[in-house]
């Protein structure tokens, strides 16, 4: 899908996150199992007042994928982005909260941050992060989807397997 010198406005927008249903399959599920003691002391420590301990172990699921603030595929595509692309991806990184799946970009923050002069170089980045699927163009205005396949800030088992 990559080509050279893409023009944002060629995209699709979308209503919801057209990369939610592509990581779940991704997803390589582990289990950690994490035993907690308790141990009672007696406060009175004769041998017909001995403490008692419990020991209880929880299991929780987590995301066995490599995990650098970018997944594998993200950060080998990273190499393919353009200066601008990464100046604007690593901003979106700062300001992206926990299991956050999409992110309301301010051009003009983003443009001075980056250091464009011009609106080109911040609309040239954006539509090269679009067509290397980093983000998706979302139908709200200045709202895109993170691909969480390529970077995610937070825990995607979470966010993505477990049910409220």
């Amino acid at each position: 899908m990559a080509t050279k010198n893409p023009k944002l406005s060629r995209f699709p927008k979308y209503d919801t996150n057209p990369f939610i249903n592509v990581p779940v399959s991704s997803i390589k599920l582990g289990k950690k199992t994490t035993t907690i003691n308790y141990n009672l002391v007696p406060k009175n420590k004769s041998r017909s007042d001995i403490g008692m301990a419990s020991i209880t172990n929880q299991v929780n699921d987590y995301d066995k994928t490599p995990f650098i603030k970018f997944y594998e595929k993200g950060l080998l595509s990273l190499s393919k982005l353009s200066k601008s692309a990464l100046q604007i991806v690593s901003q979106i990184n700062n300001l992206l909260q926990y299991n956050q799946i999409h992110i309301y970009i301010v051009a003009q923050d983003i443009m001075e941050k980056c250091g464009c002069e011009t609106d080109k170089p911040y609309y040239d980045g954006l539509a090269d992060l679009v067509d290397k699927e980093f983000l998706a163009r979302s139908k709200s205005p200045n709202v895109y989807f993170i691909n969480p396949e390529m970077f995610f800030k937070g825990n995607r088992v979470d966010t993505f397997l477990k049910e409220d």
